[in-house]
């Protein structure tokens, strides 16, 4: 996990490694990324609901972390599931 191939950006870097480690589509993209981000950010859903990626899988984390872009999802996700047992 991250960056092996030296890529510019940290984005860039997030995607090889989703992509090269079966966790994203092989058609996955830096431009569908960023969307994916963007929409999650502006929208009133769940936090991981239409990701290309699952954002529990610890090999996702993985990904992030080692390219500078943690997300906990420890306290999302008892957000979500204490919303939907609501």
């Amino acid at each position: 996990m991250g960056n092996l191939r030296f890529l510019a950006t940290d984005s860039e870097a997030i995607v090889d490694c989703l992509v090269s480690h079966g966790l994203a589509p092989a058609d996955f993209t830096v431009e569908k990324y960023t969307q994916e981000r963007l929409d999650a950010l502006m929208q009133d859903r769940g936090f991981n609901e239409g990701l290309s990626y699952d954002l529990t899988d610890q090999n996702v984390q993985g990904c992030l972390a080692a390219n500078n872009s943690g997300v906990d999802v420890s306290d999302r996700l008892a957000a979500d599931l204490s919303h939907d047992g609501a």
